[in-house]
């Protein structure tokens, strides 16, 4: 988004003028923000009631508003009203012969403010549905705008690339998780444009949605949706491949490799051994190089396994990652044989993410529930190996402080804040995740 430098001139006000122009909700608004005076008359406008203070808000001034309705669901709980000057939601109409109520609708509304749980709201007495109406363009916004909080109950627009589709047969929405290339975003549609909800993945799209806002009881944003009222609110701009796995194979290393013309913010296919496979994480590696993956596929792989992968490179603590990723097997081998290794070359940083060996004394044992630690020193550097333990089995009880071992795991490495280039840099520290009670071999007992 470019930003214009030329220079602001304000203009020279004629304030007899502009006193007869001013609309009377600016009026309205005024006297509330300079002292909290309640209006002489009903509030007719939204953007009125969006700028009362929370105290201004629990006075329950008298509301008349006439707009459309944007989002109606009440297994949702959203319900949402936008008039020519903003969007607001509102509570629920308590009625008895009360009118049925959608999107789309021209209404007009009577109630009283509210200060509601993050931005003032309004609560109804009456609504009448008028016509059909049309709804407001939506405006284009920034994820830095989402994520403030100010587009709440907003008709908005922004582009972005689908990461996931998943479906909720409680909401009957699929929900959409769209990186916009500042940040992520949920979108939540009741239809699709496209048969199967895999075929979106890895699409880029326009959506049009009410920014609705979840917070904490101290009335603080903690995450951001859009709700889509229409199957056309959704538009595909550039479609997914139609078959994804015939993608070019990237070697790992060339992941987030210097490539100026290459495509952004899209998938790719790599190809690896598994070293590693629990819930939703996947390690691979090839003859150089090792790869963290975090997918959310329930197929089932073990170590030895060969698979390709699908996903979207991202940077990790270290060396790249892939995000939102599925795979499928090709094969299976031979259980891969782990690089042995010392403390220091695990310190270089060129073992990360892959399967190594390394020798090192045991100095305690820990437990995080439901994880299991070994403090271990090694040439004297210290540590950590890890299992995460997701049942019941044998733990590291057994071994003994002052015992001498050869852990095998996958070499996870942490940076810290003092990279520089060089072949004398080393990182922070590093840890091993073991996979099963066999990894830690012990070599030696201590003395009794």
């Amino acid at each position: 988004m470019s930003i214009s430098t030329t220079s602001y001139r304000p203009r020279r006000f004629q304030p007899l003028c502009l006193g007869l122009l001013l609309p009377l909700f600016f009026i309205h608004a005024f006297a509330l923000r300079a002292g909290g005076l309640a209006p002489t008359n009903e509030i007719q406008k939204a953007a009125v009631i969006r700028d009362l203070t929370v105290a201004q808000a629990s006075q329950h001034y008298p509301v008349k508003l006439q707009g459309v309705i944007t989002f109606y669901d009440t297994n949702l709980f959203m319900r949402f009203i936008q008039d020519e000057t903003a969007g607001i939601y509102f509570f629920p109409f308590v009625a008895t012969n009360g009118p049925a109520l959608a999107a789309g609708q021209l209404v007009e509304l009577e109630g009283t403010t509210d200060p509601g749980e993050y931005a003032p709201v309004v609560q109804p007495s009456q609504i009448k549905v008028l016509s059909t109406g049309a709804f407001p363009p939506a405006r284009p916004v920034t994820y830095q705008q989402l994520a403030s909080g100010e587009e709440d109950s907003q008709f908005v627009d922004i582009d972005g690339v689908v990461r996931a589709v998943d479906f909720d047969p409680q909401t009957k929405y699929y929900s959409l998780e769209i990186e916009t290339g500042c940040g992520r975003v949920t979108a939540l549609v009741a239809k699709l444009p496209v048969a199967n909800k895999d075929l979106l993945v890895d699409s880029t799209v326009q959506i049009h949605g009410i920014c609705a806002t979840r917070f904490t009881s101290r009335r603080q944003l903690f995450d951001i949706r859009l709700l889509l009222p229409r199957p056309t609110d959704l538009v595909i701009e550039l479609p997914a491949p139609q078959k994804p796995f015939a993608a070019p194979l990237r070697p790992i290393s060339q992941l987030l490799q210097f490539a100026p013309r290459s495509p952004l913010g899209h998938r790719v296919k790599v190809k690896g051994t598994v070293i590693y496979a629990q819930d939703q994480t996947l390690y691979i590696e090839n003859e150089t190089d090792g790869l963290y993956v975090r997918t959310k596929q329930a197929d089932s792989v073990i170590p030895g396994d060969r698979v390709e992968v699908l996903g979207f490179p991202a940077q990790g603590e270290y060396t790249p990652l892939l995000q939102d990723a599925i795979f499928r097997k090709i094969g299976s081998g031979a259980m891969p044989m782990p690089q042995t290794i010392t403390a220091d070359e695990a310190l270089k940083g060129t073992c990360d993410s892959r399967l190594v060996r390394i020798e090192a004394t045991i100095l305690d044992r820990a437990r995080q529930s439901p994880d299991e630690f070994l403090a271990l020193e090694s040439d004297g550097c210290i540590f950590l190996a890890y299992r995460e333990r997701k049942t019941s089995g044998v733990n590291f009880a057994y071994l003994k402080n002052g015992s001498k071992v050869a852990v095998t795991g996958v070499c996870r490495v942490d940076v810290g804040s003092g990279w520089r280039v060089g072949a004398d840099w080393r990182a922070k520290s590093f840890n091993l995740l073991v996979r099963w009670p066999r990894d830690i071999e012990v070599l030696q007992e201590p003395s009794p």
